[in-house]
């Protein structure tokens, strides 16, 4: 039996479970059927099994064990900003010192568990998830020790330095199929259709009052013109199936969702709110404020569900915006923000 081991790595808030090995796992699992004279249909066949390991959630048990317990205990919201704020400060100092430890060639905090955890799951294969440049320390010190394993590397994150320690480094989810399965997969064989599976999780142990799906509705983001954006090096841009967004909530069994994408069209949105509306769910997103965004929109985005928007303003000033390429100006963001 070969056995491929999924790692999401410190260091981000543990908000929701990692959506990148999730979606990775569930398109490995939905496509196991392709491997040669046999007919897998789940994970534990004999000839190959898929795990994912939550580090980043790993970590911050150990480290921060009472703000776990707080965030699902919460009796008095009086104290919430206060102490949510002390915790956003004692994490961020947390990474920074253990990063500057990885670049001192120290081995940053609970190393010692944390791989451990790894090396007890016996994987034959290991990869690793990148998707925060603040998660590129701790992986790479990890991947200095998995030696006997077979390491591989992917995300928007990576970099050289840690291709230098990994085996393998893929671009995507095909490349990783086609390297599981030691073979090049034709793309009308490949189904593209997978449902993102969270039950893989304990759920109840995120940093919540409540478990908070994540959810991706497209690959990419839909503008890449932003001047500082690292994330999408012009991938080309398409959306996921509405189906697959729905079958997605509902097969969770959750009631709490966060809309990932960096950015949504207000076209977009209106079709995904019009699919979420029945469920009776609760979401939040990530838009940009442009004049798309009209109060008619608005309204019946919050309608449908959607409780919290986040909205990418970046500045405050038109020639910095303009500087930026961001597609927006003060004017828009006022009217948007007061709708």
């Amino acid at each position: 039996m070969k056995k491929i081991l999924l790692i999401y790595p410190p260091f981000c808030t543990p908000a929701s479970p990692p959506y990148s090995v999730t979606k990775l796992y569930s398109f490995l699992k939905g496509n196991l059927n392709l491997l040669d004279n046999t007919n897998i249909q789940d994970t534990t066949n004999n000839n190959l099994e898929i795990e994912v390991l939550d580090l980043n959630l790993e970590f911050h048990k150990l480290k921060f064990a009472k703000y776990q317990q707080y965030s699902h205990n919460i009796k008095d919201w009086d104290d919430y900003d206060k102490l949510t704020a002390k915790y956003h400060q004692l994490s961020a100092q947390t990474y920074s010192e253990n990063n500057k430890k990885v670049i001192n060639s120290e081995r940053p905090e609970y190393f010692a568990e944390l791989l451990k955890k790894i090396k007890d799951k016996k994987p034959d294969v290991v990869a690793f998830s990148i998707v925060y440049s603040s998660q590129v320390f701790y992986a790479y010190s990890l991947l200095k020790e998995l030696k006997e394993t077979t390491t591989i590397i992917g995300g928007p994150a990576i970099n050289k330095k840690l291709s230098t320690v990994a085996n393998k480094t893929l671009n995507n989810e095909i490349e990783l199929l086609n390297f599981v399965l030691n073979r090049k997969i034709d793309h009308d064989q490949i189904n593209f259709k997978t449902i993102p599976d969270f039950s893989i999780y304990n759920l109840k142990e995120y940093f919540t009052p409540y478990p908070v799906v994540p959810i991706r509705t497209s690959n990419t983001c839909y503008y890449q013109k932003c001047t500082f954006c690292s994330h999408f090096s012009k991938a080309k841009y398409y959306e996921f199936p509405l189906d697959i967004i729905k079958e997605t909530i509902i097969n969770s069994k959750q009631k709490h969702f966060f809309l990932i994408d960096d950015m949504i069209p207000a076209k977009r949105l209106l079709e995904i709110a019009k699919i979420i509306k029945p469920l009776n769910v609760k979401w939040t997103c990530q838009l940009k404020p442009t004049a798309h965004f009209s109060f008619e929109i608005l309204k019946t985005l919050r309608e449908s569900g959607l409780t919290m928007i986040i909205w990418g303003v970046e500045s405050g000033s038109d020639r910095v915006l303009k500087l930026m390429q961001k597609g927006t100006n003060l004017k828009d963001i006022e009217i948007v923000i007061q709708n």
